[in-house]
């Protein structure tokens, strides 16, 4: 019986692939927020850099009590994708309504590898956690909603 000690290899795997998803998610906010000239949005932004990060050492802890230690760095693909995003940003002007919808993206990115966990592992110790951090991705991704939609009847 998988316990919070001792995680199914399936479990371990799938945690494991999240705190990368959260740190990726982390970069591609911090890349954004070097890409927005808008004071609201950096504020945004860096929060929910913190917010990712906060979410994958939660992960990352909760592995280490199974004796699992993933790095807490970004995986290359995602640094070429960063790299990819802040040209197209640069070509795009930084514009705010933009880099919310590409973080909206991301943001769906990462609540889809937290369904691909519980998919994975459904009878985990961890999944009310997993849930818990759903649930806070789609508040988060309801906030971005709010600020594009204050940004776009600003515009009109």
């Amino acid at each position: 019986m998988e316990t919070l000690t001792h995680l199914d290899p399936a479990t371990q795997d799938a945690v494991a692939d999240l705190v990368h998803a959260n740190v990726d998610e982390a970069h591609t906010l911090e890349e954004a927020l070097r890409q927005s000239e808008t004071l609201g949005l950096g504020v945004h932004l860096r929060s929910l850099a913190k917010e990712r990060r906060a979410l994958a050492h939660q992960l990352q802890s909760l592995l280490g009590l199974s004796g699992e230690r993933p790095a807490q760095t970004s995986s290359l693909r995602n640094e070429l994708k960063l790299l990819w995003r802040g040209f197209k940003n640069a070509i795009l002007g930084g514009d705010p309504e933009r880099i919310i919808h590409q973080v909206i993206k991301g943001e769906d990115r990462l609540e889809h590898a937290y369904h691909d966990a519980l998919r994975a592992a459904p009878a985990s110790p961890l999944n009310a956690t997993l849930m818990d951090h759903v649930r806070r991705i789609r508040n988060d991704k309801e906030t971005l909603r709010v600020l594009l939609s204050s940004l776009q009847g600003s515009i009109a």
